[in-house]
């Protein structure tokens, strides 16, 4: 745990950080939860449909943001999945995180292997999930692969044991 926390500190120290800092990069996030609200007010039930953010977002965009017209998702993953897939979507999503962390409790005891591989998983899930906070964390090809390889591995992890305590006793 030291070493991670050492090479993290210094991960910190090297990568250029005016970014995190910048208040405009903020200040721009802000404005555009502050639009992505509005459009749930207006369409909260089906949301805007999948890849449609780009093209309503002109109509909601606050003047402030006129720096950055052309935002393709609204930077957070819950305003994501309910702007993309509508109030279903955001419900199915929350239940696909609650089976994911039900899983990955019960994998941490099933013994040291199948622990270290579901803690793995679950800082995976726990990243995508903060990252999502702030950027895109589904709704990309890549992002939504990796969402669906770590959710089928935990599955595995569980369902492995299970089989195998069924073979077992024949």
């Amino acid at each position: 745990m030291a070493a991670t926390g050492a090479a993290l500190l210094l991960a910190a120290m090297l990568l250029p950080s005016e970014r995190l800092r910048s208040e405009t990069t903020v200040q721009q996030r802000l404005y555009i939860w502050q639009s992505s609200w509005q459009m749930l007010v207006d369409h909260p039930l089906v949301g805007v449909g999948l890849d449609n953010f780009l093209y309503y977002y002109p109509r909601y965009m606050l003047p402030q943001a006129h720096d950055e017209p052309n935002m393709s998702h609204p930077h957070n993953l819950i305003l994501d999945f309910w702007l993309s897939t509508g109030i279903l979507g955001l419900i199915a999503f929350a239940w696909l995180q609650v089976t994911f962390w039900r899983r990955s409790r019960h994998a941490l005891g099933l013994g040291a292997e199948a622990g270290l591989l579901a803690a793995g998983l679950a800082a995976s899930m726990a990243e995508m999930l903060l990252h999502g906070l702030i950027d895109n964390s589904f709704f990309l090809i890549d992002l939504a692969f990796f969402f669906w390889l770590t959710y089928g591995l935990m599955a595995a992890v569980v369902a492995v044991p299970a089989a195998r305590a069924g073979t077992e006793g024949r």
